[in-house]
């Protein structure tokens, strides 16, 4: 269970990852706290099966798919 940003950031050791995908993500509150380790935004992706969740994912700027194709550096 991650707390904080200051709390991943000790877990994590300062590491950094060009990617991410958080499945099942919800309304990416926990999604958030893991930007500070993706070295480029745009690179986060979510899955979420609820419509409702994915207008709110999208809204924060997070890619949303349907699928878990590609490599993700964290996941």
């Amino acid at each position: 269970f991650i707390v904080s940003k200051s709390h991943l950031k000790i877990l994590l050791a300062g590491e950094t990852f060009k990617n991410m995908i958080d499945i099942g993500a919800g309304d990416g509150l926990g999604t958030e706290k893991f930007k500070c380790l993706i070295e480029n935004n745009e690179e986060i992706y979510c899955t979420e099966t609820s419509e409702k969740l994915k207008i709110a994912l999208k809204n924060k700027g997070f890619k949303v798919i349907d699928s878990l194709e590609g490599q993700y550096d964290l996941v």
